[in-house]
């Protein structure tokens, strides 16, 4: 009787370990970062997240990018690539208005993005100017 119960122990040992070695592993999700910096590498518009502000370097929300959930004072020093006068296109995926401006600490000129605006290009006079943005 002994001896079953330790082929048995074996066998159920065995189950086990191929049962850990071909379960799939579930990464746990990324932690919400606000700002969140994405400036270093290339994404498209499918990666803004929801309840997001994304702004892009170049149009049609093409390059590096970045996404805001409550603000930064200066684009420059909220990530670890540079990201003032980069933007040019826009996705505000928030419930609320958000202002971008031309200088840091929310001062110079502002342009407004309504909640659930998709900017594919600011425009010229715009393009490449922000340096900081918050909620309206």
């Amino acid at each position: 009787m002994a001896r079953i119960d330790r082929r048995r122990a074996r066998r159920g040992a065995a189950v086990v370990a191929a049962v850990l070695l071909w379960s799939p592993t579930v990464a746990a999700p990324p932690a919400a970062a606000a700002p969140a910096d994405r400036s270093t590498a290339t994404y498209g518009l499918s990666d803004c997240p929801d309840n997001y502000m994304c702004a892009w370097e170049h149009a049609y929300h093409q390059g590096k990018y970045i996404y805001l959930k409550t603000g930064c004072y200066d684009f420059n020093s909220c990530f670890a690539s540079p990201f003032r006068d980069k933007a040019t296109s826009l996705w505000n995926r928030t419930p609320y208005d958000w202002c971008f401006y031309t200088s840091t600490n929310l001062s110079g000129g502002r342009y407004e993005v309504a909640s659930g605006a998709l900017i594919d290009n600011v425009g010229a006079a715009w393009n490449d100017q922000f340096e900081s943005a918050h909620r309206c």
